[in-house]
């Protein structure tokens, strides 16, 4: 069984991020600027544990609280966009690459803003995966895989202004079969 913990604290200067310049019912102008300061604190665990034999769980957790702390006095302790709060996944693995490399994997992601007004809410989601792989020898590997193994729709991006923003979802179930070639570099 291995454990791991990480706590951060990031104060970063200067952060570049899109600054909305001006809110019309049907424009808004942002601009990329630097922000002044902004200071993420948190914490990340994550760990593995052997079922047995070739059997793998692991998984892990961040909790993130990403501010703006110089700016701008409408933006001071507004939310960084696009970093949740919270994100945790959890995988299921067996790997015995002769004869059958398999993965399923979860991932959440907490709601987070989209803006530097937080005024735009993306929703939280939950995607699965799904990795199921041989080797054929000589460093010659045959794959399948699928994301957003469940279909799930949610959105990436807004755009415009409250009530009604325009919405970018997030891509539906993608499957994909390959052949990976893996040679040895040698020097």
């Amino acid at each position: 069984m291995e454990l791991r913990e990480t706590v951060f604290w990031a104060d970063v200067v200067d952060p570049v991020s899109n600054v909305t310049i001006s809110v019309t019912p049907t424009l808004t102008t942002r601009q990329r600027q630097n922000l002044g300061r902004s200071r993420s604190i948190g914490t990340e665990f994550d760990g593995s544990y052997r079922l047995r034999g070739y059997l793998q769980l692991s998984g892990g957790y961040q909790y993130a609280h990403a501010v703006v702390v110089d700016s701008t006095p409408s933006l001071i302790g507004l939310n960084i966009p696009e970093v949740p709060r919270h994100q945790a996944s959890v995988e299921l693995r067996y790997w015995k690459p002769s004869k059958l490399m398999a993965s399923v994997q979860g991932r959440y992601s907490s709601a987070q803003f989209d803006d530097d007004r937080n005024t735009l809410r993306l929703g939280g989601f939950y995607v699965m995966e799904l990795y199921a792989g041989r080797e054929l020898g000589h460093g010659v590997t045959g794959y399948f895989a699928a994301e957003n193994l469940l279909n799930r729709r949610y959105v990436v991006t807004l755009t415009g202004s409250n009530p009604n923003p325009l919405q970018n979802w997030g891509p539906p179930i993608l499957a994909r079969i390959g052949v990976k070639f893996n040679f040895p570099v040698t020097r």
